[in-house]
């Protein structure tokens, strides 16, 4: 920044003052569709010549903060989701040049998780139709209680945002004038592709 000054014969003193200020870069991390702030979810951030390279996690306010960020390519990755919520391992990056960031002193960027999503309803084998009236529980492997419901002829019923791992559906009451099989389905790893990532991906950013 260049400041121009006149010195004239009554200037006893002059004083200049330069301010140097800091870039900024703020990844805010929020639920798909509601907005929601999540915490927890996890970043590789790194340079392209290694000079920065560290995994940060999203805080309360689901967001992760960097300042004098120095020239150069930048990268980051999310390598772990919040609990019930997918991972998005898309590669991102910008580029930091005279010590702005993508051409601004500050870059703030907002990245969405999808949450996992669950479709079950009760079909008659031979006519494949819906079938109301039954009662259906979904548990846990430590066979605790996540959702139960009737089943119903309008439509499926659906669950969202399932924490990552195996679970069991049980008809614990028939439809009326039928037999209950008190049949068990396991749902193994239905909410499985909420994870890690590996973090050898990155390489698809070079």
């Amino acid at each position: 920044t260049e400041k121009k000054i006149t010195i004239g014969e009554q200037n006893a003193q002059i004083t200049l003052t330069f301010t140097n200020w800091k870039n900024r870069f703020v990844l805010q991390k929020v639920s798909q569709g509601d907005g929601k702030v999540l915490q927890g979810a996890a970043f590789h951030i790194w340079t392209k010549d290694g000079s920065f390279d560290e995994t940060k996690k999203t805080d309360a306010n689901g967001k992760i903060e960097l300042t004098g960020l120095l020239d150069g390519v930048w990268y980051y990755q999310e390598t772990a989701s919040p609990e019930g919520y997918l991972l998005d391992s898309t590669c991102r990056e910008f580029v930091v040049e005279n010590g702005k960031i993508d051409g601004k002193s500050e870059l703030s960027v907002t990245v969405e998780n999808d949450g996992t999503h669950l479709t079950i309803e009760k079909i008659d084998a031979e006519s494949g139709k819906r079938i109301s009236g039954a009662k259906l529980v979904l548990k846990d492997m430590d066979g605790n209680r996540v959702d139960s419901w009737i089943s119903g002829g309008s439509g499926p019923h659906e669950l969202e945002k399932l924490k990552p791992g195996s679970y069991v559906l049980v008809e614990e009451a028939a439809p009326d004038g039928t037999a209950s099989n008190n049949k068990m389905d396991s749902l193994g790893g239905m909410a499985g592709k909420t994870g890690s990532a590996d973090r050898d991906d990155e390489g698809s950013c070079m």
